[in-house]
């Protein structure tokens, strides 16, 4: 058979342009309820800020305790979180750590940024806040402190109030598992436990560019203020002494 007039060709390639712009329409249409309606009716969207993963691992935890009392349940980072689905939202909880002097995680500077000075109104929403820190640093639990400040200037209720956690202390993880249970109407809470410290102290520091004009490089050696800790691998934490 020879080969299709050019006019014909030109038709088909765009009958086909048309299908997959079809397609694509209905594939993303079909996806819009499904995303709504992760965060509607009776559902919670537990929301996280984390610099070293302690805030995920807890949020993720928070998440799956009311996963057994049969709550739906969505886990997002902070970051992803915008004022829309803060005001189609009803039930909120937070897991935020603070970062050096009270500011936000990195990765959720684009909430602190954008969404915190949107001002949204929040009248519907309900939230319950576990602010995670070190008492070593001035702004203790400062990101938490403030996200907890704006949610109520706009409106929103709490459902509890904000429990701080000094360097994963058990009694105030336990607290907020005391919280969650009873918003989930259970008393089947699993345990968490956060992650174990052992001190180690500076024992030697070398400057190894002296001269450069990019930063200091130094390498340092640590010693274990106890022996047991000797044993150290990579991936352990360590809270040095200095």
């Amino acid at each position: 058979m020879g080969e299709l007039p050019e006019t014909l060709r030109l038709l088909a390639a765009a009958a086909l342009v048309v299908l997959y712009v079809l397609l694509c329409g209905a594939v993303y249409g079909r996806s819009r309820p499904r995303r709504a309606a992760a965060v509607t009716a009776q559902s919670w969207l537990v929301a996280h800020a984390s610099q070293t993963g302690t805030a995920v691992e807890l949020a993720q935890h928070s998440a799956a305790l009311l996963r057994v009392a049969g709550v739906p349940v969505q886990v997002l980072p902070l970051g992803q979180v915008t004022g829309a689905l803060l005001q189609h939202c009803e039930r909120l909880l937070l897991v935020l750590s603070t970062y050096g002097d009270g500011e936000a995680p990195d990765a959720a500077q684009p909430f602190a940024d954008r969404v915190m000075h949107l001002a949204p109104a929040l009248p519907d929403l309900h939230y319950g806040l576990l602010a995670l820190g070190s008492r070593d640093y001035a702004q203790f639990c400062g990101f938490g402190r403030t996200v907890d400040a704006w949610l109520q200037a706009r409106g929103a209720t709490p459902c509890f109030e904000r429990i701080e956690v000094h360097d994963a202390d058990p009694q105030a993880v336990a607290r907020w598992h005391q919280a969650l249970s009873h918003l989930a109407g259970t008393q089947d809470v699993p345990d968490w436990r956060g992650p174990g410290f052992s001190d180690w102290r500076l024992q030697s520091r070398c400057l190894l560019n002296p001269g450069s004009q990019g930063e200091a490089v130094y390498e340092v050696t640590l010693a274990p203020a106890q022996t047991e800790d000797a044993d150290w691998q990579a991936g352990d934490l360590v809270q040095l002494r200095l």
